[in-house]
């Protein structure tokens, strides 16, 4: 007998609440808010994204934190400097 297959359940109508966001999320949207603050030049947003990959390192989030290394990266970079 075939097994039936299991639609999987819609998303919520509404946007996750703070609480309801994980790890991961929050800090890919700080990488976020860190790159459009150096976007217009302003360096706080480079020292934002080296605190998050520090922390993310200290919370054993390696893939994350190497995420963040990368992005801060190509951020330093001349060519995105310009």
């Amino acid at each position: 007998m075939a097994q039936a297959c299991r639609v999987p359940a819609p998303p919520p109508a509404h946007p996750p609440r703070s609480d309801e966001v994980n790890y991961r999320d929050r800090v890919r949207l700080d990488v976020l808010r860190n790159r459009l603050l150096v976007l217009p030049g302003d360096e706080t947003g480079l020292d934002g994204l080296r605190a998050l990959a520090e922390q993310a390192q200290a919370d054993a989030g390696i893939d994350l934190a190497a995420d963040v290394w990368r992005t801060l990266a190509g951020l330093l970079t001349p060519a995105a400097r310009r």
